[in-house]
């Protein structure tokens, strides 16, 4: 078995990218999503051309890299995506319950002054004397396009990893004639 190595380097930049994505998941703003959304889109397009242009063991690493995240992508945002791809996606389950915690922190910003945020149902916060808030509202689109942008990275990151694991093993042991 082969151990992953990671330099302090990719470290950083994946806890970097992890604050991030924490941080729109708390913010729950449009513009949160379409920045990291527009983050994600940017790195794969540079590992894309990292994957054309390096060489070696880094080529492998961005093609695996490239070949996981640009289908992830596909799957979560294609225009089939909705309602036929994406709410099948075990990583679109994973992101309900993330949700669902985020969703107080998200309802308390339209508490009317005066007013105790309660929740009135499962799906529903109380947030003032005729006004409420559903927790699959406009807020849910956004947590899930910050999610799956998540998702892509993080998935590409392995598939990367898993290259140059499957590259290794294929070296080492050459097909037989």
């Amino acid at each position: 078995m082969y151990a992953l190595q990671f330099s302090l380097r990719v470290l950083l930049v994946v806890t970097a990218y992890i604050a991030v994505v924490i941080g729109g998941f708390v913010a729950g703003s449009h513009l949160w999503a379409d920045v990291i959304f527009s983050i994600t889109i940017a790195f794969v397009l540079v590992a894309t051309l990292a994957a054309i242009f390096y060489t070696g063991r880094q080529r492998i690493y961005w093609r695996g890299f490239c070949i996981i995240a640009w289908i992830y992508l596909l799957l979560a945002f294609g225009p089939w995506a909705e309602g036929k791809v994406r709410n099948h996606l075990v990583t679109d389950q994973v992101l309900r319950p993330v949700h669902r915690l985020i969703t107080p922190i998200h309802a308390a910003r339209y508490v009317k002054p005066g007013f105790q945020l309660q929740q009135k149902s499962e799906n529903t916060y109380q947030t003032g004397p005729r006004s409420e808030f559903v927790v699959w509202g406009g807020t849910w689109q956004m947590t899930r396009r910050i999610g799956h942008s998540a998702w892509a990275t993080l998935l590409g990151l392995a598939g990367g990893y898993l290259a140059v694991i499957f590259s290794k093993r294929n070296t080492a042991h050459p097909p037989a004639i």
